[in-house]
């Protein structure tokens, strides 16, 4: 039994030389007849490791490129700032991909454009010299690639805007560059050419977070471009209390010189103070004027020149004044007025917004239930405006959801609120929404009117006749304390 299957291992083995040699003189006859005969000839004669490798099948696949982290989005982010400052174009070019698509976006013209209509579109700004900054800086990083979010204030001459911003990064051959760019929001900072004269406000948010005890009080937003006024001194930085992420801000005083006569029409003025339910906490009067700008946590003061570890130790170092001139450099572009106060005859510290001295009682309003007229409220996103600008990213995103699936997650996200002054009787109905805020006013029979987009801050207060014109007004406050106010017949009232 052993010997015959000593037989037959013989047999194998001789069988496989056999095929071996076979092969090897196909391999060479095949060699001979396709090839050159010096060809063949260094095919017969080279070593093994001269040789052709042999066909293993299928080559493993590719590894995927290294993924973008967030340290590699910051340096991104830096360098484009940072080219753009410096009138670098050739740089800023190299920093975006072939197959790069953008949008731009200047107040309400809306332009797409592809890797080459995108760098002939910016060589013409880059002609002038420009200033760029990234404020509240987010930045997510999955999938290989990183996607940066943050709100870039540009100027250049005389023109500047204000708007939130979208870049996706990924790498390649040369490295990370961008592969998509989208302004999702412009809002001009200069001054508009014709429009309603500037009026001395009744009505203000405060802002605890600058004064502590005694509030400061917030002027309208639209005061920062309508008027030229010159901030004097050193900026000035604060940190609020608490654990980290801390918010952070930064005021300068303004020359009593530039200051217009609606400023002036403030100065001394009494005001009372009150608590987001109309309660009267004290009076305070008004002494002096800054400009101001608050930053809401450690990701929200990145730029080319503050990175977040540098935020950090400055922050812990208590390191104030080098803190207030890096926050001042980007806060110079959009700064809110600001109003300080004194001579306060109580405990002021509840306070969210303050009016002129008054005799009559505040009007607050409350909740309403009204399901038929939420679902009236609900249903007019689809026909704003906001909607079709919406639709439009479905293109610039990343073909993996379905324009049912967006239509779903907005929906999802819709939120109605309506306040009346007496339950059962809505006068206000909020619409609060993934892509924007609206404030419709309802009249007697139970129609919408006056559609008005709004900013609300992070958390919805309720609703109070601030101003004493006899409709509600929508109070909310940031998540850092400071009162924001969408009035029924001005503009917003918030940072």
């Amino acid at each position: 039994m052993a010997n015959k299957a000593l037989v037959v291992c013989a047999s194998m083995v001789l069988a496989l030389i056999c095929a071996c040699s076979k092969s090897e003189s196909v391999r060479g006859e095949t060699a001979d007849s396709v090839a050159s005969p010096q060809e063949a000839a260094r095919l017969r004669s080279a070593t093994p490791t001269d040789r052709p490798p042999a066909d293993t099948g299928p080559s493993e696949p590719p590894r995927p490129e290294k993924p973008v982290s967030r340290d590699d989005a910051r340096e991104w982010l830096a360098a484009w700032l940072d080219a753009q400052n410096k009138g670098d174009f050739s740089r800023y070019a190299a920093m975006y991909a072939e197959e790069f698509t953008g949008v731009r976006r200047s107040g309400p013209k809306v332009v797409k454009l592809d890797h080459d209509r995108w760098l002939d579109d910016r060589k013409r700004m880059f002609r002038k010299p420009m200033e760029v900054a990234a404020l509240n800086v987010g930045i997510t990083a999955n999938d290989g690639r990183a996607e940066l979010r943050f709100v870039q204030i540009w100027s250049s001459g005389r023109y500047a805007d204000k708007g939130e911003k979208l870049v996706v990064l990924s790498r390649g051959d040369t490295g990370v560059r961008a592969i998509r760019e989208v302004m999702l929001s412009s809002h001009p900072l200069t001054p508009p050419r014709k429009g309603p004269p500037p009026r001395t406000p009744k009505v203000f948010t405060v802002a605890r977070f600058f004064a502590g005890q005694v509030p400061a009080l917030l002027l309208p937003s639209t005061w920062s471009w309508q008027f030229r006024v010159k901030p004097i001194g050193k900026p000035v930085a604060v940190i609020a209390p608490g654990k980290s992420p801390r918010a952070v801000g930064v005021y300068r005083r303004l020359d009593a010189s530039t200051l217009p006569p609606e400023f002036e029409a403030l100065r001394s003025a009494y005001v009372e103070l009150m608590t987001a339910a109309g309660t009267r906490t004290c009076t305070a009067q008004i002494a002096d004027f800054y400009h101001a700008e608050a930053f809401g946590g450690e990701r929200a003061v990145y730029t080319s020149a503050l990175d977040q570890e540098k935020w950090g130790a400055l922050v812990r170092d208590g390191k104030l004044e080098e803190l207030g001139a890096e926050l001042w450099r980007r806060a110079q572009y959009s700064p809110a007025p600001m109003a300080s106060v004194s001579h306060s005859d109580g405990d002021c510290g509840d306070a969210m917004w303050g009016r002129l001295r008054s005799e009559s009682p505040v009007r607050t309003g409350v909740s309403v239930q009204n399901a038929a007229l939420a679902k009236l409220v609900a249903e007019q996103i689809w026909k704003h405006g906001a909607y079709d600008d919406y639709r439009a990213k479905y293109e610039l995103e990343e073909p993996t959801e379905t324009a049912e699936e967006w239509d779903e997650e907005l929906e999802q996200s819709i939120e109605v609120s309506l306040y009346g002054v007496a339950k059962g009787t809505p006068t206000l109905a909020l619409l609060q929404t993934k892509i924007g805020d609206v404030l419709y006013s309802i009249t007697g029979d139970g129609k919408l009117a006056d559609e008005r987009d709004v900013h609300v801050c992070a958390e919805v207060l309720g609703a109070v006749d601030a101003d004493g014109d006899g409709e509600l007004d929508l109070l909310s406050t940031t998540s850092f304390g400071t009162g924001c106010l969408a009035l029924s017949n001005s503009p917003n009232i918030h940072f």
